[in-house]
């Protein structure tokens, strides 16, 4: 898998999650698309990064090596 360059709470239309970016692979792209449903993700082409609900922490561990550290990033109130 793809080693994620950023990744950072936000939220998409109302909902809290993880904006999240890396270096393009087709196999990542993929295997984040069979893990997380696509009403729970979102592609912002325009800035090249993806979001995805935070429901989903646990796939994105399973993608991404070293995502654990961000969930111990302190909350900002509001982007929980």
């Amino acid at each position: 898998m793809a080693k994620f360059q950023v990744a950072y709470r936000g939220r998409w239309e109302g909902r809290a999650g993880w904006y999240i970016a890396f270096a393009y692979e087709v196999q990542t792209v993929e295997a984040l698309k069979r893990a997380i449903p696509h009403v729970d993700r979102a592609w912002d082409g325009e800035n090249r990064i993806w979001w995805v609900a935070k429901e989903y922490e646990d796939k994105l561990l399973a993608l991404f090596p070293g995502f654990e550290a961000h969930l111990k990033q302190p909350t900002i109130p509001g982007f929980e």
